[in-house]
């Protein structure tokens, strides 16, 4: 059923009500959570079990920022599992932050092991679908993933459409439901990422729900701000070290998201990223013009 809502939205809407509708849609999203559990808690994880791309999107940091490459060791991995079982967590679980999934021959191990654990969760795996095949779909799928969701950068497509078309090729119709397929261009409104992606249509926002609804995890185990902190500026805490539900609740990151839930934008990350400016290099000429946004001067 989630399938079908998520193909319908991406058919029917337009790309330029899609932030606003999911902002929507956030609101809802936390507010419905903590009125179930009764406290704030998120209802997302997404954890970096590897670093590696093999792509540097220009609408992704990669192209130009370089990030130290790693794997998460199975045994943090299993931490995690571990605290996320002890809480009874039910919500979306997905191996992503700025990587492609699929570099990782563990995959379907891990995701076999959070179904296994989790068996009420979303497992979403995010990825470029460059490296898909048909084989690795259906493994996938066996494994306990629920959706993979195919996102395609535009000037990318003439390398990365053929295998993604050529792995989903006559695959049954009861396997073709776990697949969301997008394409993400230039034109489209999109994030900054905290300010480091110059793009022609920055996603701008009065509030933020995002650091409220997802706990992200990076390949060492910190516990970092939100899905737009490429460079771990900003973390809370070691799951080696503390439970993700004790790092969650200490008091500096619960108001910090509560700033953030009510549009006090009290780090650079975020007045950047709420603002859609990308951070100027160094030594930029202070008149020179933001070139996420075309005619008005940077910062």
């Amino acid at each position: 059923m989630l399938s079908l809502l998520f193909a319908a939205h991406d058919r029917l809407v337009p790309p330029e009500r899609r932030a606003g509708l999911r902002s929507l849609y956030e609101r809802a999203s936390y507010y419905g959570s903590r009125l179930r559990l009764g406290e704030d808690r998120f209802s997302e994880v997404e954890v970096e079990t590897n670093t590696g791309c093999n792509r540097k999107c220009r609408i992704c940091p990669r192209h130009k920022h370089e990030r130290e490459e790693g794997l998460m060791s199975e045994a943090l991995y299993g931490r995690l599992l571990d605290q996320l079982v002890a809480i009874g967590f039910r919500g979306r679980l997905s191996p992503v932050f700025y990587n492609e999934p699929l570099l990782d021959e563990r995959l379907p191990a891990l995701m076999r092991a959070a179904r296994a654990r989790l068996p009420h969760s979303l497992i979403v795996v995010f990825t470029n679908g460059s490296l898909l095949t048909r084989e690795r779909i259906l493994e996938l799928v066996d494994a306990g993933v629920d959706t993979l969701l195919v996102s395609q950068y535009t000037q990318n497509l003439k390398a990365d459409e053929g295998p993604y078309q050529r792995a989903v090729r006559d695959l049954p119709k009861r396997t073709m439901r776990h697949i969301r397929y997008r394409t993400l261009g230039d034109a489209d409104p999109l994030s900054t990422s905290g300010g480091l992606v110059p793009v022609a249509k920055p996603v701008t926002r009065s509030r933020c729900m995002q650091a409220s609804l997802s706990a992200v995890v990076d390949f060492k185990g910190n516990v970092l701000l939100c899905c737009n902190d490429y460079n771990a500026t900003h973390t809370f805490g070691n799951i080696a070290d503390e439970d993700l539900s004790t790092i969650w609740k200490k008091p500096d990151f619960q108001k910090l998201r509560k700033e953030l839930r009510h549009g006090e934008f009290r780090l650079d990350i975020c007045k950047r990223c709420a603002s859609g400016e990308v951070m100027r290099p160094v030594n930029a000429d202070a008149t020179a013009p933001d070139p996420a946004r075309p005619g008005r001067p940077g910062r």
